[in-house]
């Protein structure tokens, strides 16, 4: 059968794709965590606001804290990549930065997004860009894979980059329908075009 995603990267039934083993949110815990969610808000606006001079996972990294990577220039398509999750799983390479200014989406947020999903031959299983629809989900709720809400959180509004996904952040051994392999590594072409902040 042909891959078709009408509502693109939903979780498979349980089990199949791992989804519900995504590590705590300290930012999306209960309205408990209200304040602390202001502060990251805060951190993401003021991140997004330099320049774009943050890129991939860096820009999240003393947050949640990973590493800190060394910030770098952004403000024209890069070939480089950069190892979001420090492990080689979750590979970011930045296409077109975002504006001075933009801001950036936390946990719990409504994003919009564009985006082209292709395996690493190149081979195209799904483009909300052909479908000219844009495609709408709650970041770090686990209603997409495990590599778009990692990678997701890292970008700014009118960000473009791709995101090449190891199997255990994507759709693992089980594969999706006849067009995803299980086991596949995949590629994400995303551009982040909008968010609305959501308040636990």
């Amino acid at each position: 059968a042909a891959f078709s995603l009408a509502r693109p990267l939903r979780p498979m039934p349980a089990g199949q794709l791992r989804l519900s083993e995504a590590q705590p949110r300290i930012c999306a815990a209960s309205r408990d965590w209200a304040p602390l969610r202001h502060e990251l808000r805060a951190v993401a606006a003021a991140l997004c606001a330099s320049a774009g001079l943050l890129a991939g996972g860096r820009r999240r990294a003393k947050v949640f804290g990973r590493a800190p990577g060394v910030l770098r220039a952004a403000q024209q398509q890069s070939e480089e990549e950069e190892d979001v999750l420090g492990d080689g799983r979750l590979m970011k390479r930045l296409v077109t930065a975002a504006k001075e200014g933009s801001p950036g989406p936390v946990d719990g947020d409504e994003v919009t997004v564009h985006y082209v999903g292709t395996l690493t031959d190149g081979t195209q299983f799904d483009s909300s860009r052909d479908r000219d629809q844009p495609f709408t989900f709650t970041l770090g709720r686990g209603e997409v894979i495990k590599g778009w809400d990692e990678g997701v959180v890292t970008m700014c509004t009118g960000e473009r980059a791709v995101f090449t996904i190891a199997p255990d952040l994507a759709y693992g051994e089980a594969g999706a329908g006849d067009a995803i392999p299980g086991n596949a590594t995949l590629r994400f072409d995303v551009e982040l075009l909008d968010f609305v902040e959501k308040e636990d």
